[in-house]
């Protein structure tokens, strides 16, 4: 568990810089497809991309959402929704708060037509910028129960998976799995090509980051099946248990 010794600080939640977020749905439809009518219907704003995959049973749909990136996927069995940055430049970074809420309300818009789901996922990756190295260590260590130093260790990286039992679904669990790290790189910025999410570095932007990978999601052992009502008070309480560990670290 995460330290909680006097003195010890950690950034608010806002902080944090939000590379992108996404949710993941697997259910047992067969007609549940990232297509342009889809889209129109769920979202409704102008398409930029349609990828069409007929023989594969792979679709995508890519276009804007508030100023924002939102690439729909689905394959059979599957469907991920991606939401991040849409590469501009001048855009302020997307800090986690607001897009997440922004993101559990669009989902949210298409809770009707949702089919029976057996399992439920959201994830995203959110950074913290630090200046230098030993900076960067310092800050991660604040989130672990147990001290980083920059001068005996290097390359971090620390994997783990809580479960919780779900509050909103009897009898679920709730895998918490995190993966905390140290990273050398530079900003980048997310655009689609071939339906797919592709990450481009931002020129002259190399530092270190305290890099956090969430992934939640409903234990592979709960077979009750998820109702299409609860989906959203599901995706609010992840994101919910998400705002924790970004505050509070390794808990």
């Amino acid at each position: 568990m995460s330290r909680s010794t006097p003195g010890v600080t950690r950034a608010p939640v806002n902080e944090w810089v939000t590379e992108f977020l996404r949710f993941t749905l697997f259910h047992e439809a067969t007609d549940v497809r990232a297509t342009e009518s889809f889209w129109n219907e769920v979202v409704g704003t102008p398409l930029d991309d349609i990828i069409q995959k007929p023989q594969l049973k792979e679709y995508a749909v890519v276009g804007k959402w508030q100023d924002k990136l939102l690439n729909i996927q689905s394959q059979a069995g599957r469907m991920d929704w991606y939401f991040a940055s849409a590469g501009n430049p001048e855009q302020a970074p997307l800090r986690y708060i607001e897009t997440a809420e922004t993101f559990t309300n669009l989902i949210a818009r298409w809770q009707a037509g949702i089919p029976a789901i057996s399992r439920f996922a959201f994830g995203g990756i959110v950074s913290l910028e630090s200046p230098d190295a030993n900076t960067a260590y310092r800050t991660i260590s604040n989130y672990m129960n147990f001290d980083l130093d920059r001068g005996e260790c290097s390359d971090f990286l620390f994997q783990i998976n809580r479960k919780k039992p779900s509050r909103v679904i009897n009898d679920a669990y709730i895998n918490r799995l995190t993966k905390w790290n140290v990273v050398h790189s530079g900003k980048m910025i997310f655009t689609v090509s071939e339906g797919k999410m592709v990450a481009l570095q931002v020129p002259e932007s190399v530092g270190f980051t305290c890099r956090l990978e969430l992934d939640l999601n409903t234990s592979p052992d709960y077979s009750g099946g998820i109702p299409a009502a609860s989906i959203v008070d599901l995706a609010k309480e992840m994101d919910s248990m998400s705002r924790e560990i970004i505050a509070h670290g390794d808990i």
